[in-house]
């Protein structure tokens, strides 16, 4: 079964709402004791609220608060969304309770108790005063930011982590630091040991161990095995989405994750199955709450198969407004020097941002400039062709500008930019048998032209300087022509054109 399309994702895609992840109230002091927002239901999923006996349905909105105990029954499934980004996914048969405390110093623990089941989680960096952790029956696991998933049972502990580091403690006090592409097995017993995984905190390698568990031949040596059996199915899946480009600052409380994958590809954004059109389009927004500055970081995964693959890994930079537009930007992507290719032009690739909503981007080469780019899609990122048979460029130029004109600033970017020689034909004479021709872009050093008629050389000369007329010699009747242009450091460029010849 493939991991991604389990029984109940039809039920998965009505439910969730076209992909949103909704990342609302806070898990931490001071919210009624909020710490939490229900994002996604499957199945049968139910609460017990402190002090209380009986279970009620978990509906998809509903905050979760302390003390709560949530579980899951077969083929169930909850997702609970953190006010900082974080979110945890609970899987099928697992019950959890959330817990939160303060000590003297004003520093916030925030604990999942993971009482049976599983739990996967996608947590955020924490603030220097405030710590994440996990509770099994037999070990404590601390983290700072970190994804991956865990597990505990009356057998033992399961973790593992696809990025970040953990601290894993057991209750005899014994501590062991697991970190990213490594999964820690604690059997009832028996000593914490670890192994090293590409596919380590992945929804495949869980898969096999609930495979293990249902044929009661769980065990680390097992494990291992069918971790380095599933890494080779996963190395065989390449990168198979392109996607839209992320803004590396926003001042709105959501990004847009966007793009478009092969045939029968699925993706997960931040732990949440993206809704695919048949055309392979998805579009998931991920969204926190308004006080929650930081960095957001945006994991994507893509399955195909039994394969699994990290396509996408970003962060996101949310700041707080300001009133002098103080986070703007705008920044060319190459480093170096662009040159202008005489087939597709010379594209221009930019970042920016700007808390003006109406803010105007441009790239200008000479006397050309691009409209205003940014538009409601341009999402922090411009992309401009300047065409190399447009009349209106010069090929005399030296540099390239970009730049943001919004309310408050004005700021700009620019990256030099080197022309081949240009070679354009002035006109042809039928009964002098020449063709008058200009020339650009030598920088006073040598040029050379090679005339080829009906494909076949015939005459080759050269300049050392830009050369306002001169000609090429033509030969009788109707004759194609194809001039080549060469600089010495190997730039080129042609034109091709038909004419005739009277003699």
């Amino acid at each position: 079964m493939n991991e991604f399309h389990s029984p109940f994702s039809r039920l998965f895609a009505r439910t969730l709402l076209a992909g949103s992840l909704f990342i609302l109230p806070t898990f931490a002091a001071g919210n009624s004791g909020s710490v939490g927002k229900v994002r996604y239901i499957l199945g049968e999923v139910t609460v017990q609220k402190k002090a209380k006996s009986n279970w009620n349905p978990l509906r998809i909105g509903l905050k979760v608060h302390e003390k709560d105990l949530i579980r899951t029954l077969v083929e169930s499934e909850a997702g609970i969304a953190l006010s900082d980004g974080s979110s945890i996914t609970i899987e099928e048969n697992t019950t959890i309770l959330f817990e939160n405390a303060v000590n003297q110093k004003n520093e916030t623990t925030k604990t999942v108790e993971i009482r049976t089941g599983r739990v996967f989680f996608d947590v955020q960096k924490q603030k220097s005063n405030e710590k994440f952790q996990f509770k099994t029956g037999t070990a404590t696991a601390a983290i700072r930011g970190t994804n991956g998933f865990i597990e505990g049972s009356a057998a033992g502990t399961v973790v593992s982590l696809e990025t970040g580091k953990m601290l894993i403690t057991d209750t005899t006090g014994q501590e062991m630091e697991l970190s990213g592409g490594e999964t820690l097995v604690q059997e009832k017993g028996k000593p914490m040991r670890k192994f090293k995984t590409p596919n380590a905190g992945t929804k495949g390698l869980a898969k096999e161990i609930t495979q293990e568990r249902k044929n009661n031949t769980f065990t680390a040596d097992n494990l291992e095995k069918k971790a380095k059996d599933l890494a080779a199915k996963n190395a065989s899946l390449q990168n198979p989405c392109t996607f839209d480009p992320l803004p590396s600052i926003v001042t709105a409380t959501e990004v847009h994750v966007s793009g478009k994958c092969a045939d029968s590809v699925l993706v997960r954004v931040n732990g949440i199955d993206a809704v695919m059109s048949k055309e392979g389009t998805f579009d998931v927004p991920v969204i926190w709450d308004k006080e929650s500055y930081g960095t957001k970081r945006i994991r994507v995964k893509c399955a195909q198969g039994e394969a699994e693959v990290l396509c996408k890994e970003a962060n996101v930079e949310y700041v707080k407004q300001t009133s002098n537009d103080d986070s703007a930007f705008i920044r060319i992507q190459k480093q170096g020097k662009l040159s202008m290719n005489t087939v597709e032009g010379i594209t221009v690739n930019a970042d920016f941002f700007s808390e003006d909503p109406n803010a105007q981007v441009t790239v200008s080469l000479g006397s050309v400039t691009s409209p205003n780019l940014n538009t409601p899609k341009a999402n922090g990122y411009v992309s401009y062709t300047f065409k190399p048979r447009d009349p209106n460029v010069s090929w005399t130029e030296k540099f390239i500008y970009v730049t943001l004109q919004s309310k408050k600033k004005t700021l700009r970017d620019s990256i030099p930019v080197s022309f081949p020689p240009k070679l354009s034909i002035i006109g042809a004479n039928a009964d002098k048998c020449e063709i008058r021709y200009s020339l650009v872009g030598t920088h006073n050093s040598k040029v050379v032209i090679e005339e080829f008629v009906d494909g076949m050389p015939a005459f080759k000369t050269e300049h050392n300087q830009d050369i306002p007329s001169a000609s090429l010699p033509m030969l009788s009747g109707n004759r194609k022509y194809r001039i080549l242009v060469e600089d010495e450091a190997g730039n080129r460029s042609e034109i091709s054109d038909s004419f005739h010849c009277n003699l």
